[in-house]
């Protein structure tokens, strides 16, 4: 990611913004490798709900190079705030991303400097903000509990470690959750 950054012309206007709780060695290790690549990178460290919210609130781009992601959950969070978001082509990204032209190979620096530029300065951006008001409602808790409303579904729901059938053992999700001791 630093080293796609810097290859673009976008250091002057953009600052680079890592959340993550590394250690002091790792830090050193990435503002070094940042230097050398002219980047003016800010570790955050620890960050509570609060702080990252407002971080997602004025991001321009969430870009998100997982190699492999179980979900993708980060992207989901910048969407609820429109903040758009590209990332890998590979593993749970694209689905949640939902849209081909916001994805780049994870291993190929230039592909990822290319798209993080052409994001920020061509209508590619315009586009991933409206798509985003659209994607991030397939993923709603809301839309999620519809789908898996029916009890005649085979589904499979892991609460507290326990897995749950809802065909075989439950009526509904609420039920399978009250059982499952996780609502009231």
């Amino acid at each position: 990611m630093i080293k796609a950054f810097g290859k673009t012309n976008l250091k002057s206007k953009y600052q680079l913004l890592f959340i993550c709780n590394a250690t002091q060695p790792q830090k050193t290790n990435l503002l070094s490798i940042a230097k050398q690549h002219g980047v003016d990178l800010i570790i955050t460290g620890f960050i509570n709900d609060k702080e990252l919210h407002s971080l997602y609130e004025n991001a321009k781009l969430l870009v998100f190079p997982s190699f492999h992601e179980g979900f993708g959950l980060p992207i989901l969070e910048a969407m609820m705030f429109d903040t758009p978001a590209i990332g890998s082509n590979i593993s749970s990204i694209p689905e949640v991303i939902g849209c081909k032209d916001a994805l780049f190979n994870p291993y190929d620096i230039d592909d990822m400097a290319k798209k993080i530029t052409e994001t920020l300065t061509t209508d590619l951006y315009g586009k991933l903000k409206n798509h985003i008001k659209t994607q991030r409602e397939k993923f709603s808790w809301e839309n999620t509990v519809k789908k898996y409303k029916n009890p005649k579904d085979e589904v499979t729901i892991a609460i507290v470690g326990k897995y749950v059938n809802l065909k075989d053992s439950y009526k509904s999700l609420n039920e399978a959750l009250v059982h499952g001791g996780l609502a009231n």
